[in-house]
């Protein structure tokens, strides 16, 4: 009686252990099936808003803090020199500058973050829209007024670079599959530029900079901007 009792647990045991088996294996495959609805399917030259392909840009609404002022709105600029009037100079890209002129009204040191991603609407459609393809934290102090510049890349080749007459909204953080391939693949990366340094159009921010143009205007990522990428600085 004793061992037909422990039998039938030992059986009970047995047939509950592959049951919970066999509904982990049916949640994995219908998890790995399941679609991405937060990326957009758009392929290489076929991204809305850049480029030459028509319709906005696509992606998650940016939250700016209500408490941050940018006093005179987003503005272009053309050229950054040494005495430019920037308290801090951010980012990484050439064509695509944008000024900021910042008032931190929290109450409190911040720390503000432009996530990767982030695309910059130009209220003009003969310039250039732009985009950042890491995140950048932006400090300001408590009370504090800061002139920054964003440097950011271009999205719209045949169009105009940034200029003084240039005026952006945020945009969304792009969602186009094409792109979030590139940022997943630059986000352990060193590419921001460093104190003090400027913009090589003919090094790495030209190199990344084509990189971009092969996703909005061209037929995507090639084995030269693989190859590229892995030759970058990790953090």
């Amino acid at each position: 009686m004793y061992m037909k009792n422990t039998n039938k647990q030992i059986s009970l045991c047995l047939c509950l252990l592959i049951l919970g088996l066999l509904c982990v294996i049916g949640c994995s495959k219908k998890d790995a099936a399941a679609p991405d609805t937060n990326t957009d399917k758009s392929t290489a030259g076929n991204i809305a808003g850049m480029g030459e392909t028509p319709g906005d840009l696509t992606g998650k609404e940016f939250h700016f803090p209500t408490a941050v002022e940018i006093t005179g709105g987003i503005k272009g600029d053309l050229f950054v020199g040494p005495q430019s009037g920037y308290c801090q100079k951010l980012g990484c890209g050439a064509f695509v500058l944008l000024q900021f002129n910042f008032v931190n009204k929290t109450g409190k040191d911040t720390i503000l973050v432009f996530p990767a991603g982030l695309t910059f609407h130009s209220q003009n459609t003969e310039d250039q829209n732009g985009i950042i393809l890491q995140d950048i934290a932006i400090a300001l102090n408590k009370g504090a007024s800061c002139k920054t510049m964003i440097y950011s890349f271009c999205i719209n080749e045949h169009r105009h670079a940034s200029d003084v007459t240039s005026i952006y909204r945020f945009g969304p953080i792009t969602n186009a599959a094409p792109m979030v391939e590139l940022l997943d693949l630059l986000k352990n990366k060193n590419i921001n530029l460093k104190a003090g340094e400027q913009p090589d159009i003919m090094g790495r921010v030209g190199s990344l900079q084509t990189m971009v143009w092969n996703l909005t205007e061209g037929n995507g990522l090639t084995d030269l901007d693989r190859d590229n990428i892995g030759k970058l600085e990790n953090k």
